[in-house]
């Protein structure tokens, strides 16, 4: 078994981690006569039991955010996780004097969803009324929850002062980490335990907000590598591995970066005019112009994934990707299912599973990004001292990133990008 650890820290990342898992949660079936799963949940989620005795899977899941952001505890966790309050009360014989902040109530979607658990169990449910989540009244990630977490889990940090901004503070985030890992143990009492349940380790899957977290991401990936040598820290998956993907896009061995693109939802009928060309979004694209459609002329490698392609549909995609080959590798996998919790995304009624289809590629038009950050580099060592010092770096080392920006910029262009380079710098001459 090839298990995976997934990391979520900061409170949008949280948000997209919880319809992560409960699209996870979609692929699960229930029940004697249920069809086998489409996918193994031993490698994203770990039986259990909860405090009532009953087994149930939590996600493979460390969470990070700020106390406030993490909503009721009920909504979180199901069932009451741990020592009951009342025992620890009657071991104490002194005089108690109690202050209680009010609990955050259950959310308008954990009851709907309670409601209809109960009809379940008196057969009056009602089919043509599915239980949606209202978005006017979600006020937490967790609003949006489907499954249930295991203790060690959730991690919460002290909220922020009002005059508090520790948005884009490298040195800060950093700093954060080792206090809270010397604080809580992090590393030894919740990530080891995850890790030493695991079977065969894949790697880990990270999802962070990089302006507030990506410090704090950064120092524990950095405390993986160090304390775990022999462990994969990059996910790797199926009959593929991490190095024999990475190969097939960076086959050239200097485009070791790639764009991702995508289509959702497919039309219906799925039409490859539209979903491959006019609709395909560009998540990369540093111009303004991110729905332009995949080029071959410019494309060094490729990797698709359709979700819920009929046959004719493989037959037709099929057709339309011969210019890509044979520098293209695709996967068909099953259709997404959609949960009741999924945001009002769909401009009609929304549907129970939906078609996706998207591109991770090595191409030419990477180069204009390094070309970006390399001179936003530039930039910051010539005036910007101060943001050098906040990162806790010194100009050598922001001189040595500009140049292997510059340098990741010309491995990605192509031979007519050169031509014009060339010809600029005689120009200059």
């Amino acid at each position: 078994m090839k298990e995976i650890i997934y990391f979520q820290a900061g409170n949008f990342a949280n948000y997209i981690g919880s319809h992560f898992w409960n699209t996870q949660e979609g692929y699960f079936t229930y029940g004697d006569e249920a069809e086998d799963p489409t996918v193994n949940h031993d490698i994203s989620f770990r039986e259990g039991l909860t405090a009532g005795g009953h087994t149930t899977f939590s996600p493979r899941l460390l969470i990070v955010d700020r106390k406030s952001n993490l909503g009721s505890s009920s909504d979180l966790y199901g069932e009451a996780e741990g020592t009951d309050e009342l025992e620890l009360l009657s071991q104490w014989n002194g005089n108690v004097a109690e202050y209680r902040q009010e609990p955050i109530s259950k959310s308008d979607y954990h009851a709907k969803l309670d409601a209809e658990e109960e009809a379940l169990n008196e057969k009056d449910r009602d089919e043509e009324d599915p239980i949606q989540a209202d978005d006017s009244k979600i006020r937490f990630w967790s609003d949006y929850n489907r499954v249930y977490f295991h203790p060690r889990t959730i991690h919460s940090l002290p909220d922020l002062s009002d005059w508090e901004n520790v948005e884009g503070d490298w040195a800060l985030g950093r700093d954060t980490f080792y206090k809270f890992n010397e604080d809580t143990d992090f590393m030894e009492e919740s990530f080891r335990p995850f890790v030493e349940e695991c079977d065969s380790l894949q790697g880990i899957q990270v999802t962070d907000d990089t302006a507030n977290f990506g410090s704090f991401t950064h120092t524990f990936l950095t405390r993986f590598r160090d304390e775990f040598v022999k462990l994969p820290c990059l996910l790797k998956e199926g009959s593929d591995d991490l190095s024999s993907l990475s190969n097939r896009l960076n086959w050239r061995g200097n485009t070791s970066f790639s764009h991702l693109s995508g289509t959702f939802p497919l039309s219906s009928p799925f039409t490859p005019e539209a979903d491959l060309e006019k609709r395909i979004y560009d998540l990369t694209a540093v111009s303004q112009d991110s729905t332009s459609k995949l080029d071959p002329t410019s494309t060094f490698a490729r990797m698709d994934v359709s979700r819920g392609f009929l046959k004719a549909d493989i037959t037709v995609y099929d057709e339309r990707t011969i210019p890509f080959r044979p520098l293209l590798y695709s996967v068909h996998a099953p259709v997404i299912p959609i949960p009741s919790s999924y945001p009002a995304y769909f401009k009609s009624r929304r549907p129970s599973a939906a078609t996706a289809f998207s591109s991770v590629v090595t191409s030419s038009r990477t180069a204009p990004l390094f070309a970006s950050y390399a001179s936003l580099a530039e930039d910051c060592m010539h005036r910007h001292t101060d943001v050098i010092d906040k990162m806790g770096l010194e100009k050598d080392d922001i001189r040595q990133l500009k140049e292997d920006l510059w340098a990741l910029e010309d491995g990605y262009k192509d031979d007519e990008q050169f031509e014009d380079t060339d010809i600029g710098e005689e120009a200059e001459m």
